[in-house]
């Protein structure tokens, strides 16, 4: 489970959009709160909110997101989020829960007034936006869900068994002198897209590895766009070791020659002589080059 929150001046437009999610949001609670929509609940609040003039950032906004990997029934949404409520110490405050069902991933949207309507005191904000992660992380445990911190470490495993293959693949498909473009096509029959990154020139300042979910995602970036967008998708190549450098590819005996290249890079590899590196280490290649 995944949670953020903020400390905001709270909104008629926040309500309205908790409400709503496109006539697909589900109201899991409330509590002090009889409004329909937003500027009667942000009247509600207002009222409330008048006992303590000092505080500006007088409402909380939360958002509680339990990981995609399987359908939670409302019941237990209104459990997790009852839960969080009571633990933030929100329970005698003003607040409304919903769900919102239009995206991929069902998450719970939570606004509750900072306000203690009895006493008229804000409750501390102070790392609101990390205490919301902790005590996510910990509702997330208690019910045996998949934590934040679980896929993170997921994340991490996964990109580096993906940079692992990529280095291996890339270091079988140059064992031979060859130019770029062969090496752009022999790893593509791998499903590894080997991609130019260009300027507004058109010259290749490096190259970006992709599967081939990331190069469709980032062809239709930049179709949409009109320009070039989306140098975030896949791994940097030279995030995946010296060898991967433009110099380093030259030493290693490919061709660069048809690849419109910058000044200074293109300087740089004509003082290299083409193949010059040693050979390298490849005992742990295991694939037999395709003839």
């Amino acid at each position: 489970m995944v949670g953020k929150g903020a400390s905001t001046k709270g909104s008629a437009r926040a309500f309205d959009y908790i409400l709503d999610d496109k006539g697909q949001a589900i109201e899991l609670g409330r509590n002090l709160l009889g409004g329909t929509n937003g500027h009667e609940l942000l009247k509600e609040m207002r009222f409330v909110q008048q006992m303590n003039k000092h505080c500006s950032n007088n409402t909380f906004s939360f958002v509680l997101s339990p990981c995609p990997d399987r359908d939670y029934s409302r019941l237990e949404l209104k459990q997790y989020a009852t839960d969080f409520i009571r633990e933030m110490k929100l329970s005698k405050h003003q607040w409304i829960a919903t769900i919102h069902n239009s995206t991929k991933t069902k998450h719970i949207h939570i606004i509750a007034n900072r306000i203690n309507p009895q006493t008229g005191s804000a409750l501390n904000d102070f790392r609101i936006g990390k205490r919301t992660q902790i005590l996510s992380q910990k509702i997330a445990e208690k019910y045996g869900l998949t934590t934040a911190k679980m896929i993170a470490e997921r994340k991490q495993r996964e990109q580096e068994n993906l940079r692992a293959y990529y280095k291996k693949m890339f270091l079988q498909e140059t064992q031979w002198s060859k130019s770029i473009f062969e090496v752009i096509d022999d790893l593509q029959s791998h499903n590894i897209h080997m991609v130019p990154m260009k300027n507004k020139k058109g010259e290749t300042q490096g190259f970006r590895f992709m599967s081939a979910e990331e190069k469709k995602q980032y062809d239709e970036r930049i179709y949409k766009s009109g320009r070039k967008k989306g140098e975030i998708l896949g791994i940097k190549a030279s995030d995946l070791g010296k060898e991967f450098s433009l110099k380093h590819m030259k030493k290693r005996g490919i061709d660069f020659t048809g690849l419109k290249l910058t000044a200074t890079q293109q300087k740089l590899l004509n003082n290299i002589t083409l193949g010059s590196e040693l050979k390298i280490n490849q005992t742990n290649l295991t694939y037999k080059r395709k003839r």
